[in-house]
């Protein structure tokens, strides 16, 4: 329900910029996340000349690393400061958070017997992204950004016992990334 009122706001926003003129919005792919089985949407509004706020959602299809197997998706609100540009163009600096929700599986060897290891995971943190965006003939973006984060997480097995999953998901990490969209 939280993403839900989430996504509400950032809507209605877009619709108040329309009315109001500003009618700077842009949606948007990341396309290096479709080779990793990952759908990474995004919606861009301008809230001011130098300000927008963007939602960003992605769909884990699911993937490995190393024997782990992950599935699940995630939700990125950023608030995008364009301090030398006309939103929603030029460089930028961005605070975000990020809500993360992955099932997890694992192959758990003890003496000699075998078992599947499941587990849920749910990570909530937040950090600044530094980049930029340029639009070419009025209407495609190219977004590039990167930078810190940190991540604090929960871990709920199903089945199996602590330890047998590692969920690589508390700590610091680095969020990186590219889009091309449609500005309208």
């Amino acid at each position: 329900m939280k993403k839900m009122k989430i996504l509400f706001v950032v809507l209605l926003m877009g619709l108040l910029n329309l009315k109001a003129g500003l009618a700077q919005n842009v949606i948007k792919i990341n396309y290096l996340s479709i080779p990793l089985s990952t759908l990474n949407l995004a919606y861009e509004t301008a809230v001011s000349e130098k300000a927008s706020v963007q939602l960003q959602g992605y769909y884990w299809f699911g993937g490995s690393l190393g024997d782990v197997k992950y599935s699940g998706y995630g939700i990125t609100p950023e608030l995008r400061f364009y301090p030398n540009g006309e939103a929603p163009q030029g460089f930028f600096l961005a605070p975000y958070g990020r809500y993360q929700d992955w099932t997890i599986e694992s192959d758990v060897t003890e003496d000699t017997e075998t078992y599947t290891a499941k587990a849920h995971s749910t990570s909530v943190g937040g950090g600044l992204c530094l980049g930029g965006q340029w639009v070419f003939g009025d209407m495609i973006t190219l977004d590039v950004w990167g930078g810190p984060g940190y991540n604090f997480y929960s871990l709920k097995y199903d089945q199996g016992e602590e330890g047998d999953i590692d969920p690589r998901g508390e700590g610091f990490t680095i969020r990186f990334g590219s889009t091309i969209g449609l500005k309208f």
